[in-house]
C-alpha cells in the first residue's frame, strides 16, 4: 500500500505508533489537571505583586512573569524585604539567598508555589 505524501502512514507501518497514541493520551489527562495549577501559580504572581506594591511600595504596573529580578526593581533590600515579609505573613519560607539566586518573577513564583502547598 503506497501512502502519498497528505495520507499519514497507517499504525502498521510505524513502529512505535502505538507508544505515541500511549504519550498522546497521557499528556490529554496532564492537560485536565493543569489549568488548576495555572490557576495556582496566577494568584501566588499575584500576590508577589501585591506584596512588592503594597509593601515593598515598588511600582508593579509593567512587571509580568517573565520580568527580571532588576526589571521588576527587586534590588538587594527588597530581595530580603521580600523573604521576610513571605514567611512571616504569609508562610512561605524562602530564604534570600534563594531569591538571589532566581533571574525572574515567575522562577520566584515556583517556589513560592512548592512551599505554600507544604505549609497548607
Amino acid at each position: 500500500m503506497a501512502t502519498g505524501c497528505c495520507s499519514p502512514p497507517s499504525a502498521a507501518a510505524l513502529p512505535g505508533a502505538r507508544h505515541h497514541a500511549d504519550l498522546a493520551r497521557t499528556r490529554s489527562t496532564q492537560h485536565i489537571r493543569h489549568p488548576a495549577n495555572r490557576h495556582r501559580r496566577t494568584q501566588l504572581f499575584e500576590l508577589l505583586k501585591s506584596v512588592m506594591n503594597e509593601v515593598l511600595l515598588l511600582d508593579v504596573d509593567g512587571v509580568c512573569p517573565d520580568a527580571s529580578r532588576e526589571d521588576a526593581c527587586l534590588d538587594a533590600l527588597a530581595v530580603v524585604e521580600l523573604s521576610m515579609v513571605l514567611s512571616q505573613h504569609h508562610g512561605i519560607e524562602i530564604t534570600d539567598d534563594e531569591l538571589f539566586e532566581l533571574d525572574t518573577v515567575s522562577e520566584i513564583v515556583e517556589p513560592m508555589e512548592k512551599r505554600n502547598e507544604t505549609a497548607a
